[in-house]
């Protein structure tokens, strides 16, 4: 299985998570997704996954 990336333009991405189609995935570390976020992001910090292998 191949994933296609496609670009989106910042007016596109806001579409979509105003219509439930798409979730933001902030991967900053906890302390800084707590000083500030983009309102319905979900915090999963890199650190995790490359803790995890």
């Amino acid at each position: 299985m191949s994933a296609v990336l496609t670009p989106l333009a910042p007016r596109d991405v806001a579409a979509r998570l105003r219509s439930g189609r798409a979730v933001l995935v902030d991967i900053r570390e906890p302390d800084e997704f707590a000083r500030e976020h983009l309102p319905g992001a979900v915090s999963a910090p890199l650190s995790a996954f490359e803790q995890a292998h």
